[in-house]
Order: structure tokens, then C-alpha cells, then sequence
């Protein structure tokens, strides 16, 4: 994938970030659609091998913001605590899940529970785990896409 064109106006951290997540995700046979959002912004959504299930998505323009669907978060939530703050802190803002909390919800088959230290959350697979790409955060955000792609 020619990712030059979609990633020209990022930083080099980010640039990195994406070059290496491609390769990752190209190595393990997930499947890439590639869509211009709009003037400036792409948007690159990775799929779980031989399914049609969104695994990460990646909106690039000036920055790179991750989406990590997080079907496996359970798995290696416990590894969470040592996460940087930006991170933690977008966890714990984000949207409840309606389904688990209601059983409706028109978005999507149900959400995350998960427990981070002893907080309970309860999480739209939509509406979290939307994170920026950054110095900081880079490392911690690969090393959750390696667990969600186990």
C-alpha cells in the first residue's frame, strides 16, 4: 500500500507509527480499505483475517488517530495500568455501552466490560478506544493492536 500520499502532512512519529502498523497488519494478512474523508484526511480501516470485521482504523490528516476495536481487551486488560495518562484518561471518558446497559442499541452487537484496576467499565465498541499518535503514546498503542491481533 502507497501510504506516502496519505500521511505527508504528520510528523515523523506518526509517519512511523503507520508505517509500521501496515507492515504489521499486512504481515498477518488483515485486509485494508483506504477512503478520503475529506480534503486532507484519510481514513484507513484494517480488517480481522477472513472476516469483515474492522480490527483498528487509522484517520490521518494533520495528526494520526487510532481506533482499536478492542474484541480482545480482556485478554490483556491488566496490562492497562501501565498505560500513559492520555490514554488511561480516554478510556475513562468514553460512551457507556446502551446495549449492555438497555440490551437496544442500533449501533452494534454490544460492547466491552472490562475492569482497570478496580473500576468496572462498560464501553461502546463504537464510541472507544479512540486514541491520538504521539511520541508518548505510539509504543503503548502498537502493543494493544499486537494483543487484539493474537
Amino acid at each position: 500500500m502507497r501510504l506516502a500520499e496519505h500521511t505527508a502532512n504528520v510528523d515523523e512519529a506518526g509517519k512511523k507509527f503507520v508505517e509500521e502498523l501496515n507492515a504489521l497488519l499486512e504481515k498477518k494478512s488483515c485486509s485494508a480499505k483506504i477512503a478520503d474523508v475529506k480534503d486532507g484526511v484519510s481514513k484507513i480501516t484494517y480488517e480481522r483475517p477472513g472476516t469483515k470485521r474492522s480490527l483498528v482504523s487509522l484517520t490521518i490528516g494533520r495528526d494520526v488517530l487510532i481506533h482499536i476495536y478492542g474484541e480482545r481487551i480482556n485478554e490483556y486488560i491488566n496490562d492497562m495500568m501501565s498505560l500513559p495518562a492520555p490514554i488511561l484518561n480516554s478510556i475513562k471518558r468514553g460512551k457507556a455501552c446502551v446495549a449492555l446497559n438497555t440490551g437496544i442499541c442500533t449501533k452494534c452487537v454490544g460492547g466491552y466490560e472490562f475492569t482497570v484496576g478496580d473500576m468496572k467499565y462498560n464501553k461502546c465498541r463504537y464510541e472507544n478506544f479512540r486514541f491520538r499518535v504521539n511520541d508518548r503514546t505510539a509504543a503503548h498503542l502498537m502493543k494493544m493492536v499486537m494483543n487484539e491481533i493474537k
